[in-house]
């Protein structure tokens, strides 16, 4: 049995939500790192197109995996402009998705505007996110870093032995400061309602639904049979965002 990819569970949640991908759309993966999800989508012969800043610290190795330089060859993976210009036509893509991105986007208005621009009317999105309240900042590893963040903290766990892995070798203090640098121009973890409500402004049934994860998660599957369980793994772990570009907004 072929192994269960992020991509299939994005499908399967879409198809629970009433919103299935089918053949003939073309998708986009906003945020794609090294193009895994593209590829999976492209082997199960999806029109699908990522797009990614390609020099974020922290975030990927751009030389770690074959696939991603041959998709950007192949114009599968391009590059997000600044401030969050997407080589894309107007009204041309019909599904957007994106996998523990938006704690990087900085600026939410700039990229949901960039976001509708490209979606056609009746577009659908999903996007999972991190939460605010993980215990283990993803990034940098240090515990509750999305919301506490002073360097004296940052500079405890450095002495610790905390590092990713560009930080291997790094003496405590040089690790504390570029993670004090980091952390604001890097990172943007801002609260559930504040997510939903800027999502609102652009697009129309925009909702959490966590509960429409967990059913294919691993781990915490369990959970979707537990009173507010849903609500528990979204505060917790992660949320996963959908919503729909009004077929009425031209």
């Amino acid at each position: 049995m072929d192994p269960v990819t992020r991509f299939d569970v994005f499908c399967r949640m879409l198809a629970d939500l009433g919103t299935p991908i089918r053949p003939g759309m073309k998708l986009l993966d906003f945020g794609c790192g090294e193009g895994g999800m593209v590829q999976a989508a492209l082997d199960q012969g999806f029109d699908i197109y990522g797009c990614d800043l390609f020099d974020v610290e922290y975030s990927y190795h751009w030389n770690g995996r074959a696939i991603a330089p041959r998709l950007r060859e192949e114009g599968r993976l391009r590059k997000i402009g600044t401030p969050y210009r997407l080589p894309f036509d107007d009204s041309s893509i019909d599904v957007v998705l994106s996998d523990q991105v938006f704690e990087h986007v900085l600026n939410y208005p700039q990229a949901l505007a960039e976001l509708r621009r490209l979606m056609r009317p009746g577009g659908f999105f999903l996007h999972a996110f991190p939460s605010r309240y993980r215990l283990i900042e993803g990034h940098i590893y240090v515990p509750l870093a999305s919301i506490f963040r002073p360097r004296w903290w940052l500079l405890l766990w450095a002495s610790l032995g905390v590092r990713n892995e560009f930080q291997r070798g790094m003496p405590a203090r040089e690790v504390a400061s570029r993670n004090a640098d980091y952390l604001p121009r890097g990172t943007n973890y801002p609260p559930a309602h504040q997510i939903k409500r800027e999502f609102g402004n652009f697009f129309s049934k925009v909702a959490f639904v966590e509960s429409a994860f967990l059913p294919y998660s691993d781990r915490p599957r369990f959970l979707a049979k537990v009173p507010l369980g849903p609500a528990l793994y979204g505060l917790l772990f992660s949320r996963f965002l959908y919503g729909i570009r009004d077929v009425t907004d031209a």
